[in-house]
Parts: structure tokens; sequence; C-alpha cells
């Protein structure tokens, strides 16, 4: 649902919702030859939060729970989210 450049132009996070399923990621994908290839550096486990984007903050990232899994069941709307720190990557691996 969301992707994010990181510094150096080496590193793309993506976030992916599961179409609001059980298990939203958030993945740090690494590239060495300008994006013609690419690898997995990390992955962080969101659960059932519709994760929705992802930002920068110093050295830091922040993932969007956007909840939207529940307005789209049906559910009554949610009038709080959560922002969460993934630190499940912090700098560049390779």
């Amino acid at each position: 649902d969301g992707l994010y450049l990181a510094s150096g132009s080496n590193v793309l996070m993506v976030v992916n919702n599961d179409g609001g399923g059980d298990q939203g990621n958030v993945v740090a994908l690494g590239s060495v030859d300008r994006w013609k290839s690419g690898h997995m550096i990390d992955q962080f486990a969101t659960g059932s939060v519709f994760p929705t984007t992802i930002a920068q903050r110093g050295k830091n990232f922040y993932v969007l729970y956007a909840y939207l899994n529940e307005l789209f069941s049906g559910s009554p709307s949610r009038d709080t989210f959560e922002i969460v720190r993934a630190d499940f990557w912090e700098g560049e691996k390779e």
C-alpha cells in the first residue's frame, strides 16, 4: 500500500496490508545495482492493523496503523489510529 525510498536510495520500504487480512507487513528491500534486482533486508510484521504508509524521522521509521479493515468490514468507524515505530531496521544493512 505504501512505498518509501530511504536515504542512500538503496533501501525501499514496502507496506503490505494484506487487503485488511490477518497479517500486515513492512518489508525493507535493498539493491546494489540501481534496482535492476533487489533483495529483502528485513521484515516487520504488524498484525491485523491495516498499515497504510511509512515515514522516516532521523534513523527511525514509523508506520501508520489505520485500522481500515474495521471500516471495510462494516464495523462502526474507529476514531483513533496508531503511529508505531518500526524497530526492525535501523540504518542500512547489506
